[in-house]
């Protein structure tokens, strides 16, 4: 390409835009093993998506329970009623509260685990930046 006659072949621009150009200190990179790339990732990956809540679970059962329970006072006073009747729901009561507090415990197991993911990737990281040491 020519210069156009009479030109000086240059081209100037301003702009009130400033571009930073990072700094030796500033864009400091950090080299990592495949593996440990590998681990993090897999960890963020179970962190972003966690075990399912088992809350509506349990809380039928301990509606199931309460609805039991209230209506034994009814059945205990009502004459005639057949025999197995009474022992029947009051096995409801004891299994659906049995059962309720059995998934509740394990949701909080759940809830601690899925708190401890998050964390666990925290310490690989910071293993990572210690093994490779300060930047």
């Amino acid at each position: 390409m020519t210069p156009l006659e009479g030109s000086k072949g240059e081209l100037s621009f301003s702009s009130p835009q400033t571009i930073a150009i990072p700094s030796g200190e500033t864009a400091k990179l950090m080299a990592i093993r495949k593996s440990d790339w590998q681990r993090l990732k897999h960890r963020i990956q179970q962190a972003a998506h966690p075990m399912p809540r088992l809350s509506i679970a349990y809380s039928i059962f301990f509606g199931v329970t309460i609805t039991a329970v209230f209506s034994l006072i009814p059945i205990g006073l009502t004459p005639g009623a057949p025999q197995w009747v009474l022992p029947a729901y009051v096995l409801v009561c004891v299994f659906s509260f049995a059962i309720g507090c059995i998934l509740a415990m394990l949701d909080q197991k759940l809830k601690k685990h899925g708190n401890a993911t998050a964390a666990d990737v925290i310490e690989d990281m910071n293993a990572v930046e210690k093994t490779l040491g300060e930047l």
